[in-house]
């Protein structure tokens, strides 16, 4: 309500009891024990009145705070809606960065075994040929004992590599959603 409409309401009250005011001052003059009975009722009537007035202002105060309250609790929880489909948008996008990333992952190690097969098939051509040229020579078998030693060596170390980016992608991944489920109400 408004603040001029309330006050035209107070007003309106007030007149009210300067009319009754008007009235037993009036009837006081004919009938004064009367009129002190009946001043005394309506001075406890309208004392109740003025007592129940008050409390009811104090109520509606108390309905507007909570209205108040209400009404930002309503937008928070917008907020936090529009921030959780946001988030939820983002573990989208990352989860699906995630399978681009290991689908480029397999393809290029997919890539990198064929090139080492490759290498793999030259170096056993080159070896060959060489142990069949210097088939007596001890250094021959040796460096081919090391050269398949250290192809062995470095393809573990590419699948542990491999191994290690997965692992860091999953943890990357149970953290996002993690946060979004803390996130959700």
């Amino acid at each position: 309500m408004t603040r001029t409409a309330r006050a035209a309401r107070e007003q309106a009250r007030l007149d009210r009891r300067g009319k009754v005011d008007n009235l037993l001052a009036r009837h006081a003059r004919t009938s004064p024990t009367e009129a002190a009975h009946l001043r005394a009722l309506l001075d406890a009537e309208f004392a109740e009145g003025d007592r129940y007035r008050r409390e009811s202002g104090g109520q509606q105060a108390a309905v507007r705070r909570a209205q108040e309250r209400l009404a930002a609790a309503e937008r928070a929880i917008v907020e936090l809606e529009a921030e959780r489909d946001r988030l939820a948008r983002d573990v989208e996008v990352m989860h699906d960065g995630i399978n681009q990333a290991a689908r480029e992952a397999f393809a290029e190690r997919k890539k990198h075994r064929a090139a080492q097969e490759a290498i793999r098939q030259r170096y056993e051509q080159q070896l060959a040929e060489q142990a069949r040229a210097h088939a007596a020579q001890l250094g021959v078998r040796t460096r081919t004992v090391n050269v398949w030693a250290q192809d062995a060596r470095e393809s573990r170390q590419e699948q542990r590599r491999v191994e290690a980016l997965a692992g860091v992608l999953r943890e990357q991944l149970a953290a996002a959603e993690a946060a979004l489920a803390e996130r959700q109400p």
